[in-house]
């Protein structure tokens, strides 16, 4: 079991979850998470695997006796202590947060969602980072865009202020990315 640097894939992250719900279940909770990042790309099937997994709590947030079943699981499977996290949390707008998310494993104490494509596409864009270029192609390849105005669009709808304030800001620094990403 040398999980400790390993990346985690789909499979490896349904293992995980099925772990914790087994230890929800234990203690008598019941836990239903938004799965976003690297991890919402590898349920999606376009990445291979993850570093860890970044949540978002819904109703509620990491408590104590959530942290113990984290802390259990990373420990059974020789994970790093950040290997669950709900910093990402911290940074979502309330549009994102309030959004249609797709059921991808119910479980009996563990709920697990991700976002829709579109969704993680205007997350992607938002940031404009040059890491996120590739999987920012891979979104547009897999939703079939190739228009800016789209892309534009599905940015507005979940990002319609911030948007336009990081457009302004930075002078029109998204924009150009999405020219450049478009050239690929």
């Amino acid at each position: 079991m040398e999980w400790l640097e390993k990346e985690l894939t789909r499979e490896d992250l349904i293992e995980l979850f099925s772990a914790m719900n087994e230890h929800l279940q234990f203690k008598r909770l019941k836990l239903e998470i938004v799965v976003y990042g690297g991890s919402a790309f590898a349920l999606h099937g376009l990445r291979n695997s993850s570093a860890d997994i970044d949540v978002e709590i819904i109703g509620g947030e990491l408590n104590l006796w959530v942290q113990q079943v984290i802390n259990k699981v990373g420990r059974d499977y020789n994970l790093n202590n950040d290997w669950f996290n709900d910093q990402v949390s911290i940074m979502l707008p309330e549009k994102i947060k309030r959004s249609k998310k797709i059921n991808y494993i119910s479980l009996s104490n563990l709920k697990v969602k991700v976002p829709v494509l579109e969704e993680l596409l205007a997350m992607k864009v938002i940031a404009g980072r040059d890491k996120d270029n590739k999987d920012i192609e891979l979104l547009l390849n897999r939703l079939g865009i190739h228009e800016k105005d789209k892309i534009v669009k599905i940015v507005e709808n979940y990002f319609d202020r911030e948007y336009e304030l990081i457009n302004k800001q930075e002078n029109n620094r998204i924009s150009r990315n999405i020219d450049s990403i478009l050239n690929f």
